[in-house]
């Protein structure tokens, strides 16, 4: 966990603005992102899992392409999972993403967007025991991001 801390704060530090020669287009900008996550997982329509607390946190770069477009790459560390509680007892799955979406981004006006984009996430090798079985999950993910 300190390493994933450690290579967030060393991308943050290298970061740096870009500044375009047309003043027309706004300047680009970077910042850090954090933010709190609430998930769950969904079973073939026969309900759904508890909710699982977390947060995610990372880096962007917003680069103007236009007055009214930009590009805003990202990287995110992502805590996910769920959580099932049943007779037998609660099982929690806590799954830990490395997040990187590229949304592209449109101004109708200065004080407001629309965003969309893809996101790749690559899930932290996890471990379960179940059964005298060890079962490895290496797993990636692809996303559709939508946003106002």
């Amino acid at each position: 966990m300190k390493i994933i801390f450690l290579i967030i704060a060393l991308l943050v530090g290298i970061t740096t603005t870009v500044n375009a020669q047309d003043n027309t287009i706004p300047k680009s900008n970077a910042g850090i992102k954090l933010g709190y996550n609430l998930a769950a997982v969904s079973f073939d329509g026969d309900g759904e899992s508890g909710q699982r607390h977390g947060f995610h946190i990372g880096i962007y770069g917003e680069f103007f392409v236009s007055e009214s477009f930009s590009i805003q790459p990202e990287i995110l560390y992502s805590q996910q999972g769920n959580k099932i509680t049943n007779s037998g007892g609660t099982f929690t799955q806590k799954l830990d993403y490395i997040n990187l979406p590229l949304m592209f981004k449109a101004y109708p006006s200065k004080n407001f967007f629309l965003e969309m984009g893809r996101k790749l996430g690559w899930q932290f090798p996890i471990k379960k025991n179940m059964t005298g079985f060890l079962i490895l999950h290496n797993n990636m993910t692809l996303t559709v991001l939508i946003g106002v």
